[in-house]
């Protein structure tokens, strides 16, 4: 039974140390970052504050994070402007009321802050939709999400979401069962762009069906969310294979614009991200069928744990180990399910094992495909910010609240 223990302590303390060592490689870092939530600045600062809040005697982690909030807001004031959730304001204003409202640090102005962020955003919703639809991570569902979060602060960003459920209902497509579906982007080529339906979290359907489930939630436009919402639910469980011929629940993107196949494991594409998006709705619907379809799907996911065969590369939070072990632990604190938090413990080990490079960010190194190879990568969506900020949550057994710019909940 000592020996029990004294192993449960050991593989804690590693956890404990690589956290350690990944805040204080972004805290040592001077390197120049894009300001962006997922691809830059704003997400080390969600992972250093969110560390600071925790071990609050590390006074150089919290001036660090301080630093980089201002150099972004200067890079911002200065002309450094985009739209998206990823890689502009967007993105940078919901880390920013993320962090405010979850008392890190104090900032009586954030209003003032914040409202060049929300004219800017507002004034252009009907341009972001039509150069880039609803992509979440690029386009209208990420900025919507942001205003989503800032209601409470002026009820009149009411009108600008509205604006995102015209869009919706201008672009849907029914089917002839009744469906809902949406096109978008699949791929970007020199000759034109690529378009077919994706059901995935990042980048397809899924979130637009957890962005209705909020805006139910907050009472915009409810009946007209409520019918799209089930509209598109019809469609992406039409999409479901089957798991004993193809070893997933659904498809990489969707069986009406790609082949048969199985989807790999992340949160990016494939089952977890669909199977999170399916539970959330189920909750804001009430309805216990599709949080039991969400859980069978989850529960077959946990089963699947051979890293090359379900497409798993590298540690990162997009489709890497950590991606895997965030949303297990995500559905277990959803559940309390055993199943999901076993099935967290094993993926969060694998993600140790990760850390294998000796010129590699506190051992960790981001696979970006043949021509690129390995790089270091600090990022929250790709990066050692993401793996230090998901790692700390399942170390610390708190509720991973700020998974929402992820779309988990």
């Amino acid at each position: 039974m000592e020996t029990i223990t004294a192993g449960i302590n050991l593989k804690r303390e590693i956890f404990r140390l690589k956290i350690e060592e990944i805040a204080n490689i972004l805290c040592e870092s001077q390197n120049k970052f894009p300001v962006g939530l997922m691809s830059g600045n704003m997400g080390i600062v969600l992972f250093l504050f969110c560390y600071y809040h925790i071990h609050k005697k590390d006074k150089k982690i919290y001036k660090k994070a301080f630093s980089l909030l201002e150099e972004t807001v200067d890079r911002i004031n200065e002309g450094d402007i985009f739209h998206s959730l990823c890689d502009g304001l967007a993105g940078v204003g919901w880390a920013i009321n993320y962090l405010c409202n979850q008392k890190y640090f104090n900032m009586d102005n954030k209003n003032e802050l914040l409202s060049s962020a929300d004219d800017f955003l507002t004034n252009r919703m009907n341009m972001i939709f039509e150069k880039h639809q609803y992509d979440f991570l690029h386009g209208e569902l990420g900025v919507a999400l942001y205003l989503t979060t800032r209601i409470s602060d002026n009820p009149l960003f009411v009108n600008a979401l509205n604006t995102t459920i015209s869009h919706l209902i201008q672009s849907a497509e029914k089917t002839d069962a009744k469906a809902i579906k949406w096109q978008s982007v699949l791929l970007k080529e020199e000759t034109g762009n690529v378009t077919g339906y994706n059901i995935s979290l990042a980048h397809g359907m899924s979130a637009i069906a957890v962005m209705l489930s909020k805006f139910i939630k907050h009472n915009i436009c409810k009946k007209e969310s409520k019918d799209l919402l089930e509209g598109l639910i019809q469609y992406l469980l039409s999409q479901k294979m089957n798991t004993k011929k193809m070893g997933s629940y659904f498809p990489a993107i969707s069986l009406d614009s790609y082949k048969m196949e199985k989807s790999r494991l992340g949160w990016c594409y494939g089952d977890l991200g669909i199977a999170m998006a399916l539970w959330q709705v189920s909750q804001v619907l009430q309805n216990k069928d599709l949080e039991k379809i969400s859980i069978e799907v989850l529960l077959y996911a946990t089963q699947r744990r051979n890293l090359w065969n379900n497409h798993v590369e590298d540690a990162g939070l997009c489709h890497g180990t950590v991606s895997v072990g965030h949303i297990f632990y995500r559905a277990w604190w959803n559940t309390r399910l055993p199943e999901f938090k076993d099935a967290a413990d094993y993926w969060f080990e694998q993600t140790l094992k990760m850390a294998k490079f000796d010129d590699g960010l506190a051992g960790y190194k981001t696979w970006y495909g043949e021509k690129k190879g390995w790089v270091n990568t600090y990022s929250l969506l790709e990066g050692v910010a993401g793996i230090g900020l998901t790692l700390l949550t399942y170390y610390h057994e708190i509720e991973p609240s700020w998974d929402e710019c992820l779309l988990l909940s």
